[in-house]
């Protein structure tokens, strides 16, 4: 396969000379192709910078609820430390005080407009 130099310098010749000769003009460049390229480039980093900054946004946001929820978790010793009764107890009297205080601060501060 392999031809002496001679020979393939010669075929390349050959080949150049045919290719002046019968090669056509190429058509004109687009009158801004520097500022088309550039443009498109400059949309392809935004494009990726917006990827990125997505990205980053939900990947925080998600590190953040992780860890608010592992830190805000109650320990199971709060939930044991008290009884159903002590608790039924607590919010009954909390909403017996909590009626009571606002009729007695409604009452006073409603007027009749006849």
């Amino acid at each position: 396969m392999n031809l002496p130099p001679s020979s393939e310098s010669c075929e390349d010749t050959v080949l150049v000379n045919f290719l002046r000769t019968y090669a056509g003009t190429p058509p004109p460049p687009h009158p801004q192709l520097d500022r088309v390229i550039v443009q498109a480039a400059l949309q392809q980093q935004q494009q990726a910078k917006r990827w990125w900054r997505t990205l980053t946004l939900l990947s925080t946001g998600a590190i953040a609820t992780v860890t608010t929820a592992w830190l805000l978790k109650p320990p199971p010793q709060v939930a044991q430390d008290y009884s159903p009764d002590s608790v039924e107890a607590f919010i009954s009297h909390n909403w017996q005080v909590m009626f009571h205080e606002s009729d007695l601060s409604t009452g006073s501060d409603l007027t009749v407009i006849d």
